[in-house]
């Protein structure tokens, strides 16, 4: 979540995340979907946001932005009155576009290379984010992008956590790298706040281990209900 109206992927334990943490979905209206893996959409939660489920009929529908594989899972997914409740807006790498007050583009990944994936750097507030899951190392393109900006904030994949694979994810060494190269070519410095995120039973390290494996790259380890301010 970013602020109370923004939100990236849409989990199956979305509903769990509001319960334990007291999400209001009600105030979102911007909901950005990486890709179409389960695990970051679950289509069909999304027919909450519609009557007899919610009560919010003045609000305008959630505006859902995403490639042509997300709208197309969304769309199968839900019946014509549940579609409603959503605005469904494609989107495309490299082309930014406006959500709100926020100036969103995509970046290309490396994931679910037959269906495609994005990454996402969020201008919002004067704060510059880039959400970097989930990908292995990222294309040239997505690089070269990063190369116009200053950014606040950079939250990494460390799926594989001790493991050194860095295809469709990454690890601990690849989440290093990258932060020394986003430092390298001027896209971070010593303010930027850099965060390693998804991880995996399948990366063997638990989170102890991950804290001491990046805490002297001055990089912090994400956890469920974390809060941060830039």
């Amino acid at each position: 979540m970013i602020d109370d109206n923004y939100k990236i992927d849409f989990p199956p334990d979305t509903y769990a995340h509001v319960l334990r943490e007291n999400l209001d979905l009600s105030k979102l209206e911007h909901l950005l979907i990486t890709h179409g893996h389960e695990d970051h959409l679950y289509p069909a939660d999304l027919a909450m946001r519609s009557e007899p489920y919610a009560h919010i009929s003045d609000a305008p529908p959630l505006a859902v932005y995403g490639n042509a594989y997300v709208l197309q899972r969304i769309e199968a997914a839900l019946s014509a009155d549940e579609l409603q409740g959503v605005r469904l807006q494609l989107v495309e790498a490299g082309r930014p576009f406006t959500a709100g007050a926020a100036r969103v583009t995509p970046l290309t990944a490396d994931h679910l290379l037959d269906k495609g994936a994005f990454t996402y750097l969020i201008e919002h507030q004067g704060r510059t984010i880039f959400y970097g899951l989930d990908s292995g190392w990222y294309p040239e393109a997505t690089w070269e992008l990063l190369r116009r900006y200053r950014l606040d904030m950079a939250i990494l994949d460390c799926t594989h956590g001790s493991l050194p694979q860095e295809r469709n994810h990454m690890g601990i060494e690849q989440v290093i790298r990258v932060k020394q190269a986003l430092l390298a070519q001027g896209s971070a410095g010593p303010e930027t706040v850099f965060v390693a995120d998804h991880f995996s039973h399948n990366g063997l390290y638990p989170h102890h281990q991950l804290e001491a494996a990046f805490s002297p790259h001055g990089i912090r380890v994400a956890h469920d209900g974390m809060t941060l301010e830039i």
